[in-house]
């Protein structure tokens, strides 16, 4: 894969440069989750430090070493090798922890042995941080990020993937901080142990090289401090330097934008970083990520044990649940039946039965047998005690022929074609009486009064169904103006008998009383007297 500059400057999310395997560079789009971490399928989990995240254009980019778990910072790395090689060491040495860890056993004294001499006192403030922070873990992020476990599908939220470049750059590229935390990534040229970029000319060690396919990446420290950032050569001397390298006039290339002092002498460049913190980091690495990572699949496999167990436990129960939830439906669809079959003979036109009252002569025109039918000990004279007879199991049927017990009389009962029992016809021909009066509403504003007619004994009561609706107008609770207004009340019965009264509504003002302001007292509102 060529580096994807492109892509890189309009990507949404941060970058990872991280060295995996021999010299070789990965660009991962970095999927952070829980504020602090992102993870790698191949890799493992990585932490998220700001203090070194670095900016190209407007993406976030950080660079890692696949067996670190933590953002590394070029100027650091740059001095620690630096350091190392001068001395001949092979790895830096923490003896804060060596003294730490003998210190806790009483049979040693740290002070009598050799301990080898700490060569982190001559680092700069920066690099110092920068090994303090590479030693110490956040343990309340981790720990918050294996709560969460058991309610995720996977050991961790997401994965990050890698960068897909758009197009095939040619040539060799530079990593050049310029700035603050600010990076650009310009095309490099390379002669024996020299690179030629639009930043001037950088020593270039093999030993720090770095590869992208077949792409060689160097990563060099101009600037890094907090004033304006480096800037390029001009356009002009950049087409220059391109037709000296296509010219291969590699020694006027030598001294090309060579940094001097103020005594014109050359200072000496700038050499390639080394990212290569297997051995220089070891005593300061505070996790390593597999085992971040393993912890984070044990819990997970854990959470996905428990509930195979409680899915093999239902397996078991579930014919039983089957077979009462089976016994449940049926129950349900019983006591159900009957509203579904009158809801089925809705919806197929069925009519439920009428009830059509008959006397004896139009059931004998009708073609009934009058002295078949069986004889009732109630004859309900209307619909409404003929419902109630029929909820209570003393009637079934229609009120085609239902008898009285035999009587002597003829009265209101019809004889018919038997000896021993008459039937009553249900009429009712009788219209229910109203009870009615004049009425006199005196009130104390010209705007009216509201009549409440049951206040005035405005009631009809009928012999058979007793007391029925009186319906007047004006209606009820009318609001009647000063002076005479006629009220026409009417009654009906369930046979459908009516009746019919009037009378009159008679609403009179009356004069305020002189109100009594002796001793400051306000008498109550004249409608709050008594009449």
């Amino acid at each position: 894969m060529a580096i994807p500059i492109f892509e890189m400057k309009l990507s949404k999310q941060p970058i990872a440069v991280m060295k995996a395997g021999d010299k070789q560079l990965k660009f991962i789009k970095m999927r952070i989750y829980n504020t602090k971490y992102w993870a790698s399928k191949e890799h493992g989990i990585f932490e998220v430090d700001d203090t070194y995240e670095y900016r190209f254009k407007n993406t976030s980019v950080y660079f890692y070493n696949a067996s670190n778990p933590k953002p590394l910072s070029l100027k650091a790395m740059d001095e620690i090798d630096t350091a190392l090689k001068n001395s001949g060491d092979v790895e830096l040495v923490n003896q804060e922890r060596i003294i730490n860890v003998l210190g806790s056993n009483p049979e040693i004294d740290p002070t009598n042995l050799q301990i080898p001499p700490d060569k982190t006192r001559e680092f700069t403030p920066l690099t110092r941080r920068f090994l303090h922070d590479y030693q110490r873990d956040d343990e309340r992020k981790k720990v918050e990020m294996i709560i969460k476990v058991p309610h995720q599908k996977t050991h961790v939220e997401s994965l990050s993937g890698l960068l897909i470049g758009m197009g095939m750059n040619r040539g060799h590229f530079a990593f050049v901080q310029i700035g603050h935390k600010t990076i650009d990534i310009v095309p490099m040229y390379l002669h024996n142990d020299r690179a030629f970029t639009r930043y001037g000319v950088f020593e270039y060690t093999k030993d720090n090289l770095y590869l992208c396919k077949k792409q060689q990446i160097g990563l060099f420290v101009l600037n890094d401090t907090e004033h304006l950032p480096s800037e390029q050569n001009p356009k002009k001397v950049d087409k220059v330097m391109t037709k000296m390298v296509r010219r291969k006039e590699w020694d006027k290339l030598e001294s090309f934008v060579q940094p001097v002092n103020s005594k014109k002498k050359p200072l000496p460049l700038n050499k390639n970083v080394s990212i290569s913190s297997e051995k220089n980091l070891v005593q300061w690495q505070a996790d390593q990520p597999s085992i971040m990572m393993t912890t984070l699949k044990e819990v997970h496999s854990s959470k996905i044990a428990i509930v195979t167990g409680l899915g093999e436990s239902m397996k078991k129960a579930m014919p039983i649940v089957m077979i009462f939830g089976g016994i449940m439906l049926v129950a349900i669809v019983m006591s159900n039946l009957p509203p579904v079959i009158d809801k089925l003979a809705e919806y197929t036109g069925a009519q439920p039965p009428q009830i059509v009252f008959l006397s004896p002569q139009e059931a004998k025109d009708q073609g009934l047998t009058v002295g078949d039918l069986p004889v009732a000990t109630q004859v309900p004279t209307t619909q409404k005690q003929y419902d109630q007879m029929v909820a209570e199991g003393l009637a079934e049927g229609d009120m085609t022929a239902k008898f009285l017990e035999p009587v002597e009389t003829e009265g209101d009962y019809l004889a018919g074609d038997f000896q021993d029992s008459k039937m009553i016809l249900p009429t009712d021909t009788v219209p229910p009486e109203i009870t009615y009066q004049d009425i006199l509403v005196t009130d104390v504003t010209t705007n009216g009064a509201m009549v409440k007619y049951a206040e005035y004994g405005i009631i009809a009561f009928d012999d058979v169904d007793g007391q029925v609706e009186v319906i007047c107008d004006p209606p009820n609770r009318k609001i009647f103006p000063l002076g005479d207004s006629p009220v026409v009340c009417f009654a009906t019965d369930e046979a459908g008998n009516s009746s019919r009264v009037e009378f009159t509504v008679t609403v009179e003002a009356r004069e305020r009383e002189q109100a009594d302001t002796i001793g400051g007292v306000i008498p109550a509102p004249p409608n709050l007297l008594p009449p």
